[in-house]
């Protein structure tokens, strides 16, 4: 969903719909806060510009399990 709307990586997350981020742990949780299907409103800053994005939220994939060796 991030790449969909543009963000890329190395961009800096500044709010989450109008909300202020100062950490990743932050920021995940406004995130996980949405129900899938919502459109937010995500203000980044990329090469010392700021930009508005407006993302979908999607359901998290599981995590991948690498297979283990005996």
């Amino acid at each position: 969903p991030a790449a969909k709307a543009g963000i890329r990586t190395g961009d800096i997350v500044v709010s989450v719909d109008d909300k202020g981020i100062t950490d990743t742990t932050t920021m995940l949780n406004a995130i996980a806060a949405l129900a899938p299907g919502t459109k937010v409103k995500i203000k980044l800053v990329r090469g010392g510009q700021e930009f508005d994005s407006v993302v979908t939220v999607a359901t998290r994939p599981q995590p991948r399990r690498e297979p283990q060796t005996p």
